[in-house]
């Protein structure tokens, strides 16, 4: 229940945290600065490079590189249906995600667990790929905060791929299956990746350049695609290393 607001650098090197205490309904209860030698941001593609920026627009991280927002990517995620003609009336059915098919040129991957509330015929398939093109967080100065410039044409390479290759293994179940894309207007970004590029923004200890003893250890340390695998490993050994 607590919410960073802000970081920066003192004069003295040392870094500070703005910090908010929230109750369960999200009022502040209170304002709290937190002071420190080392700071990790380890809030993910999306709040990460929203601090970083944030700082950097407003002189409390001055120094940061231009690289700091780019190389901005979903792991082109895309999320449809497959509904199946007909299923074993008996028996449990169900699971954990699992592995589907991944395409033959291995631009594709697709994983699916069950869906709740559509009943057992229906399965939540999740594609992944490569990003025909990346986004970049910016700094509006128009509205004083962090921008997103990405839209959904950057992903429509994978997203076609994705719905043949689906109609492929749709053709395969033997009661027959259909395909349904209901975010095709909409998309539903799973694995927000990138903003703070491992060795353009940092370096190879995932330390932002400019800056000793401020790290980066997330999802922004990806370039917007982990070349069309699930990203939450690749993520782990690379902050554990």
């Amino acid at each position: 229940m607590h919410e960073v607001t802000g970081i920066g650098q003192r004069r003295n090197g040392r870094y500070h945290v703005a910090v908010e205490r929230l109750d369960v309904r999200g009022a502040v209860l209170e304002h709290i600065r937190i002071t420190c030698d080392r700071l990790i941001l380890a809030a993910g593609g999306v709040h990460t490079p929203r601090l970083l920026l944030a700082a950097k627009a407003s002189g409390a991280l001055p120094h940061l590189n231009e690289f700091v927002g780019s190389q901005w990517g979903t792991n082109t995620d895309q999320i449809q249906l497959l509904r199946v003609g007909s299923m074993p009336g008996e028996g449990a059915h169900g699971g954990p995600p699992a592995f589907l098919t991944r395409s033959r040129d291995g631009l594709v991957t697709l994983t699916h667990t069950g869906v709740g509330g559509l009943g057992k015929s229906w399965m939540l398939c999740l594609g992944m790929g490569i990003p025909d093109r990346f986004g970049r967080w910016t700094w509006s100065a128009a509205a004083d905060a962090p921008r997103l410039e990405w839209t959904p044409r950057s992903d429509a390479g994978t997203r076609r791929a994705t719905t043949e290759h689906l109609r492929r293994v749709a053709g395969h179940v033997p009661s027959g299956a259909t395909v349904h894309d209901p975010f095709g207007a909409h998309p539903l970004v799973v694995h927000p990746l990138g903003g703070a590029v491992l060795g353009k923004a940092t370096d190879g200890q995932g330390r932002l350049h400019g800056y000793d003893g401020l790290y980066c250890l997330d999802a922004a340390l990806m370039p917007g695609s982990t070349a069309a695998v699930n990203p939450a490993i690749t993520i782990a050994a690379v902050v554990e290393r």
